[in-house]
């Protein structure tokens, strides 16, 4: 929802709000006939989310001031699932039910033209009557089904390092913050320049598996903002070679659902954490065709 300060950003950028409640709807009618324009909309039901959305009572008052004004146009029309992911749920069905009933409210020329939409990721994998017009999708944009159901969905997401540091440490050598590994043997120690900061969680210290020449290899201590140790004694590894926190080298693969669950998190929270402000360059054909960082001049 809009405060009434950001209203004008969203003229300045053309954006369309989403409306969900009576006094937006109101504040948006009031600014925009004094703005003298006719703003498009898109008004959002609460069908069980309870997050944001005009109730079933308040629906009808809602569609009543959208008639009598020509401030504002309904361009849109929406809710939200809140356990699509949860196929058996029966909150899935009675939230279709809601919405049906609620887009019987619109008159058939209020339907013309108009922007249907309901789904997110699980609803367009999983609910097909879910689909409408258009679908929001977060987690299945990087190739994962939040339902953990459909095996043909290819992870599109890693996350690579260099080791910048290798050293050996001696039996009962305490290791990192808080000494939350002591070495049990003669221990060989890799530093990849990656940490909490960049969103590779505390919460992964001493729990989680890094890739390492195609091998999984164990996290050793506590994660700190801006370094992970690896314990890569039983490999054979050079300064400057890669390092895998997420995702697939060789035959080998760290997932997010994996990372999530040594986290006591959600994959959702793993991938949006990760790039806080590492490089992103994207792939296509075998070779980087985009390359971003909030470090490039002018990324700012």
């Amino acid at each position: 929802p809009a405060l009434p300060e950001q209203l004008p950003f969203y003229r300045r950028y053309d954006l369309t709000p989403t409306v969900s409640d009576l006094e937006q709807l109101t504040m948006w009618r009031d600014e925009s006939s004094a703005a003298a324009v006719c703003q498009a909309i898109h008004l959002k039901v609460d069908t069980g989310m309870s997050r944001l959305g005009l109730t079933t009572d308040e629906l009808p008052e809602a569609l009543a001031i959208l008639r009598g004004t020509k401030a504002l146009r309904l361009a849109g029309f929406l809710s939200h699932l809140a356990d699509a992911d949860l196929l058996l749920s029966t909150q899935n069905a009675e939230q279709r039910e809601r919405f049906a009933a609620a887009l019987a409210q619109l008159e058939p020329v209020e339907r013309q033209d108009l922007l249907v939409h309901f789904a997110n990721s699980a609803g367009a994998l999983h609910h097909p009557a879910t689909r409408y017009d258009l679908v929001r999708l977060g987690l299945a944009l990087y190739g994962l089904d939040p339902a953990a159901r459909i095996a043909g969905l290819r992870p599109v997401m890693s996350v690579r390092a260099r080791i910048v540091r290798l050293r050996e440490v001696a039996a009962g050598t305490r290791l990192g913050y808080g000494g939350k590994r002591i070495a049990q043997r003669r221990t060989r120690i890799a530093v990849v320049p990656v940490g909490y900061a960049d969103g590779y969680s505390w919460r992964l210290s001493d729990r989680a598996e890094a890739l390492v020449g195609g091998r999984r290899v164990p996290v050793a201590g506590a994660v700190s903002m801006d370094m992970t140790l690896l314990d890569v004694t039983e490999i054979a590894t050079q300064l400057g070679d890669e390092a895998v926190l997420l995702g697939r080298q060789g035959d080998n693969e760290v997932t997010a659902a994996e990372l999530a669950r040594v986290a006591g998190t959600l994959p959702w929270e793993i991938l949006c954490l990760l790039g806080l402000r590492l490089t992103r360059r994207y792939w296509q054909g075998g070779r980087v065709v985009e390359e971003s960082s909030r470090f490039l001049r002018g990324a700012w």
